[in-house]
């Protein structure tokens, strides 16, 4: 069965795992998010089957999507370089620019999930 991950749970992050799982029941949705409040929201309203505060749902997933803010971003890519090795990751980022250096500085396969 297909897995995603979305890394930050908050608004944006939540509202794309539950339009995913409505489109596509047959998808498993995994999360991630450094608040724990926001994760256990996430999982007391069933947006996504597991989360936690690290990224190790990463490791299970086929895709990533990131919904974290830009400002978390360069960080967070630190971090996911070797564990999304060899998977897909898109954003919803709203610029593009030092994302998409960010992502490559870490050797993130990133396809930008926004217009700009």
């Amino acid at each position: 069965m297909p897995t995603v991950a979305v890394v930050g749970l908050g608004l944006m992050g939540s509202s794309f795992a539950l339009a995913l799982k409505k489109a596509r029941p047959d998808i498993v949705v995994v999360g991630s998010d450094r608040n724990p409040l926001v994760v256990r929201k996430a999982l007391d309203r069933e947006v996504v089957s597991t989360a936690n505060t690290d990224l190790s749902v990463v490791e299970m997933a086929d895709v990533v999507v990131v919904g974290a803010p830009i400002s978390a971003m360069r960080e967070l890519f630190a971090k996911l370089g070797a564990l999304s090795e060899g998977k897909p990751v898109t954003d919803m980022a709203s610029t593009k620019a030092d994302v998409v250096e960010w992502a490559a500085a870490e050797g993130i396969d990133l396809v930008g999930g926004h217009p700009m």
